[in-house]
C-alpha cells in the first residue's frame, strides 16, 4: 500500500490554508534527556505527539485506523505499528488491545506541531516536497516558541545549538532543516536578526499568514474546551492488524539475530587481541587467495602454500584453544537451525519458529 501518494503535488497556498485546526502535541519527554540522545526514532516520537494530544485535549475519544493515521500524518501504516509498540515500553499503556493512554508526566511540557506539516506539500528549494520528520519536528519547535512568547508577538529568539540540545538532534540536522524552513517560507527571518554574537542567537518569526491561521484555530478551540478525554482508541482493520502483526514477526527474528550475532563479534573481538591469533587469521586470509591464484598460474607452488596454510590452521586452533575459545564461538548460533532466525525456508516459505515460540510463552 503506498502512503500519502499523489500526481500532481501542489505546493501549499498561505492565501487558502485548511479550514481544519488539527495538531499534535509532542510532549518533550519523547526527544529524550538533553545530552543523552534520543531513544525514540522520529516517527514514534510523532505517534506519541498524537497520543498525547488526546489525552491531553479536549476532544472526547479518538477513534482512528492505522490508515486514517496514515492519511492524516503520511507515515506509512508499518512504521505505525512499529511505533507504538516502542511506546508501549515507557510512554503510553493499553488497557485494552485498541486503547491507548499517554503516561502521566510531571510538567505539561509540549511542542505544538500542525497537522499541515505532515500531509502538506512546500516548495523548498525549488523541489515541491514534504517536510522530512526533522523538518517538521524544529519547525514545530519554533511555532511553540513564537505562540509562548509573551512579550513579543510571533518572535523566538534561540541559537541553534540551543536548539539541537532541546531537541535532541545534530547541530548539522538543525541548520538544515532551519535553511529549508526559510526556502519554504515557512519561517522568516530578517538580516539584521541573523545572530553575529558569540552566542549566534538569531530571531525567527512564523509566516505572518500561518501565524494569524494558527492563532484562529486557539480561539475556536477555546470556544468549544469541553472536559479533557484520557484515551485514544485505535480502531484496527483487517490490514492494521496483518500489518502489526507483520511488524512483530520482523521484530522477533531481528532481536533473535542480534543476540547470535553480537555473541559471535564478541568472541571474535575477544580473540583478534590475542597476537598469535590475530597474525595467523591474517596469514590464513592472505593464502586463501594466494592458493586460488596458484591453482590457476603456478600449480607448482601449490603444495608450499598449503604447508603453510596447515601451519597458521594449527596456531589457530591452540590460540582460541588458550583463550577457552571453538571455531562454533566464532560464528552466530542461531536459535532455529532451519531458517537462521531469519524466518524464511530455503525454499521460500515462512519458518513456524516465530509460531511455536509464541505457544511456549
Amino acid at each position: 500500500m503506498k502512503a500519502c501518494a499523489t500526481l500532481t503535488p501542489t505546493p501549499i497556498d498561505f492565501n487558502n490554508l485548511p479550514e481544519k485546526h488539527n495538531y499534535l502535541r509532542i510532549h518533550k519527554t519523547l526527544y529524550g534527556k538533553p545530552g543523552v540522545g534520543r531513544v525514540l526514532p522520529l516517527s514514534a516520537i510523532t505517534i506519541g505527539g498524537l497520543v498525547y494530544a488526546y489525552s491531553a485535549r479536549g476532544d472526547a475519544t479518538c477513534v482512528r485506523t492505522y490508515s486514517r493515521i496514515n492519511k492524516d500524518l503520511c507515515i506509512s501504516q508499518s512504521t505505525i505499528a512499529r511505533a507504538f509498540s516502542k511506546l508501549k515500553a515507557t510512554f503510553i499503556t493499553s488497557d485494552k488491545q485498541s486503547s491507548y493512554t499517554f503516561n502521566p508526566v510531571e510538567r505539561i511540557e509540549y511542542n505544538r506541531s500542525e497537522e499541515l506539516f505532515y500531509n502538506e506539500y512546500f516548495n523548498v528549494r525549488g523541489v515541491v516536497r514534504r517536510l522530512k520528520q526533522s523538518e517538521i519536528h524544529v519547525a514545530s519547535s519554533i511555532v511553540t516558541k513564537c505562540l509562548n512568547n509573551k512579550k513579543k508577538a510571533n518572535a523566538c529568539t534561540f541559537s541553534m545549538r540551543e536548539l539541537a540540545e532541546e531537541l535532541n538532534f545534530n547541530l548539522k540536522t538543525v541548520k538544515t532543516a532551519i535553511k529549508n524552513l526559510l526556502y519554504a517560507c515557512i519561517i522568516v527571518r530578517a538580516a539584521e536578526e541573523k545572530g553575529n554574537c558569540k552566542a549566534k542567537k538569531s530571531t525567527y518569526h512564523l509566516n505572518r499568514k500561518l501565524y494569524l491561521h494558527i492563532k484562529r484555530g486557539l480561539r475556536k478551540a477555546s470556544e468549544k474546551a469541553v472536559q479533557p478525554s484520557e484515551t485514544i482508541i485505535i480502531h484496527k482493520n483487517a490490514d492494521d492488524v496483518a500489518t502489526e502483526a507483520r511488524a512483530n514477526r520482523e521484530r522477533f527474528y531481528f532481536a533473535r539475530r542480534e543476540i547470535a550475532e553480537r555473541r559471535a563479534e564478541s568472541n571474535k573481538a575477544k580473540a583478534l587481541k590475542d597476537a598469535v591469533f590475530a597474525t595467523a587469521e591474517k596469514e590464513i586470509k592472505t593464502l586463501g587467495r594466494l592458493i586460488a591464484f596458484a591453482e590457476i598460474r603456478n600449480p607448482n607452488d601449490v603444495a608450499e602454500l598449503q604447508k603453510r596454510m596447515t601451519n597458521n590452521l594449527t596456531l589457530r586452533a591452540e590460540a582460541l584453544k588458550r583463550l577457552n575459545l571453538s571455531e562454533e564461538d566464532l560464528t552466530p548460533k542461531y536459535h532455529c537451525t532451519r531458517c537462521s532466525d531469519s524466518g524464511t525456508l530455503p525454499n521460500g516459505r515462512l519458518c513456524d519458529c516465530y509460531e511455536r515460540s509464541k505457544q511456549v510463552n
